[in-house]
């Protein structure tokens, strides 16, 4: 379903509003279509992208994406995917920052949860190369009524109850239902998952599976 087809069935079908004067514009509808999206994406990390990324010797930050959620692999060529560790972790071992060689662990937390965005590769590449990195990631905008959503197409319609939710929950005493709007949240939720804290999901980010201690020795 392409956005003006959500937004007709958000009307019709989650909010009885067919009626001119509508009591929620197009534009604010267009508004919760594309928030339940980034919502539902959040929630479930269904969407992944692959990028490149350019190892220079010596340097060991690396830009990603702004919509990255989450880094889940690293593999740069030549050598086996990289254990993920944390800044903190890195920062225990010493003087981390001055130490180059081959690549064996990497730290990222997203800005949305905190951090700062960027890949951290340890230790500093000591050659130049590439690396293949796993990104969970955002949704990109919704251009048009005519575009289509990046989720899988099956769960489209599942996206209006947080539209309904948001549009019930609003200051206005024609539009507010705060029964409605938490029957739509909890039925979202029930499909998505619930919505944890920027530092719960930055805390789980950078929880390893498998912890994997830095060599103390390079103090």
């Amino acid at each position: 379903m392409n956005r003006g087809d959500l937004r007709e069935r958000l009307r019709k079908s989650y909010l009885d509003d067919v009626a001119a004067p509508f009591l929620w514009s197009d534009d604010l509808l267009d508004a919760l279509i594309e928030e339940s999206q980034q919502e539902a994406v959040i929630r479930s990390r269904m969407l992944h992208e692959v990028v490149s990324v350019v190892l220079v010797p010596g340097q060991g930050e690396y830009a990603l994406p702004t919509t990255g959620l989450d880094v889940t692999r690293v593999k740069p060529a030549g050598l086996r995917p990289l254990a993920r560790t944390s800044l903190q972790e890195l920062d225990d071992s010493g003087n981390w920052v001055a130490r180059q060689g081959t690549a064996t662990h990497y730290s990222y937390t997203a800005l949305a949860f905190g951090g700062d965005g960027k890949l951290t590769i340890y230790p500093l590449p000591a050659a130049a190369g590439t690396a293949q990195v796993s990104l969970q990631r955002m949704p990109l905008a919704i251009a048009s009524d005519g575009a289509e959503l990046e989720i899988p197409a099956h769960l489209h319609v599942h996206l209006l109850d947080w539209a309904a939710f948001r549009a019930f929950s609003l200051r206005d005493s024609d539009s507010e239902d705060s029964s409605r709007a938490a029957k739509h949240e909890s039925v979202f939720t029930d499909r998505f998952g619930a919505r944890l804290s920027a530092n719960t999901l930055r805390k789980r980010a950078e929880k390893r599976p498998h912890r994997t201690r830095i060599n103390q020795d390079w103090r």
